[in-house]
């Protein structure tokens, strides 16, 4: 990695204890921010969970050294935020390693692994380089016969190996369609059942707009992830403030009303 000075802050161990909570109750709201600047507004409208992404690299993009320096400055003291590596395929172990003394949620696709004979070995590999208390979040996508992804049901079999604290429901196409495009009501209930039952916990994501709120909320999940539907234009777009606070408020009134 470059030489950007970045800040070496001892994490807690109740990061993601603290995010386990939530899902007994209501969901959090993850938002998925590009920059500091991002993280900042996010920040201050009062958003449980704090993502950074790279929207033009892909569905889990990795985001720039540089980058990731500003935003963990910025979030220092904020425990839920995580960071998107990438597809396991093209991670850099060594850069991860290093965003995993700054990040201690770090998410994981898996396309083109589906037929791959040592994929879990590799990600395995990659959980024990990391820092710390710092875990992996392998993802299930729920278009993972498109992008030649594993099996949910070996993604989870791969979480409970590496431990993780969550498993992440997201979509690697992003060309408009949601996340019920490819997947039933009745099958994310199944993946909640499955991934809650293991000991861990599901947090949704995949082009979500807010009227798929309402399947949603009701389910144990630990957090709803959205990016796009929060931007100006879409995905690759600056987040919008009017449309950050709106969501945050129906998250609000959920919570107090459960």
């Amino acid at each position: 990695m470059d030489n950007v000075p970045l800040p070496s802050r001892a994490r807690s161990p109740r990061t993601t204890d603290s995010l386990r909570a939530g899902a007994a109750h209501s969901p959090k709201l993850l938002v998925s921010v590009q920059d500091d600047l991002e993280a900042r507004l996010a920040r201050n409208a009062g958003v449980d969970w704090i993502d950074l992404k790279n929207p033009d690299a892909g569905p889990l993009g990795a985001p720039t050294v540089k980058t990731a320096a500003r935003v963990a400055k910025e979030l220092a003291d904020f425990a839920c935020r995580s960071v998107a590596l990438g597809e396991l395929q093209q991670i850099d172990f060594s850069a991860a390693a290093d965003l995993s003394r700054w990040f201690p949620i770090l998410k994981v696709g898996l396309s083109g692994l589906r037929d791959h004979p040592s994929w879990q070995t590799t990600l395995g590999e990659l959980s024990r380089l990391l820092a710390g208390n710092a875990r992996l979040v392998p993802v299930i996508y729920a278009d993972h016969r498109l992008c030649e992804a594993p099996e949910p049901e070996a993604v989870l079999t791969a979480a409970d190996a590496i431990d993780a604290p969550f498993v992440l429901i997201d979509t690697y196409t992003k060309d408009g369609r949601g996340l019920f495009a490819w997947l039933s009501e009745s099958e994310i209930q199944h993946l909640v059942v499955a991934t809650n039952s293991s000991g861990r916990q599901l947090v949704v994501a995949g082009s979500l707009a807010e009227s798929d709120l309402p399947k949603l909320m009701p389910l144990t999940i630990s957090a709803i992830a959205v990016r796009g539907a929060l931007c100006q234009h879409d995905r690759r777009g600056r987040l919008c403030s009017e449309k950050l606070d709106h969501w945050v408020d129906i998250f609000r009134l959920h919570s107090l009303s459960s």
